[in-house]
């Protein structure tokens, strides 16, 4: 239901506040004891005849595309870019870096998605 404390957490009152007071690496906030960069997915894709709506799971994708009306234009369908730029460093916004510039939702930049995996990778060898 609606009055569990994983639910409340995501409301923006909630968020709101838990950002303010205990989220770190924020502005404002103490530093994070690791460097933090963040990957930010700035799109969602889910055209059926779109192959790259697929890598990471199609419903997946419609979900987020649909979750996408309540968020502002750029988001993966579950964050907001500015939330998502909010904690750490901005390493790069998705379509600058990715195979053919595809923007990853939030599903996708978990996953093996445009190349993510090897940029991940390389950046680890360094």
């Amino acid at each position: 239901g609606y009055k569990n404390d994983a639910v409340r957490q995501q409301q923006v009152a909630h968020m709101a506040t838990y950002n303010a007071q205990n989220l770190y690496g924020t502005a404002g906030r103490p530093a994070l004891p690791r460097v933090f960069r963040a990957v930010v997915g700035s799109d969602v894709e889910s055209a059926v005849w779109d192959s790259n709506s697929y890598c990471g799971g199609y419903a997946q994708n419609v979900g987020l595309e649909f979750t996408q009306n309540w968020l502002n234009s750029c988001s993966d369908g579950f964050l907001e870019c500015s939330s998502q730029k909010a904690a750490g460093t901005l390493w790069f916004t998705d379509k600058a870096r990715t195979n053919g510039a595809e923007p990853l939702s939030h599903n996708q930049s978990r996953r093996e998605c445009f190349g993510l995996g090897t940029i991940l990778r390389n950046d680890l060898t360094l």
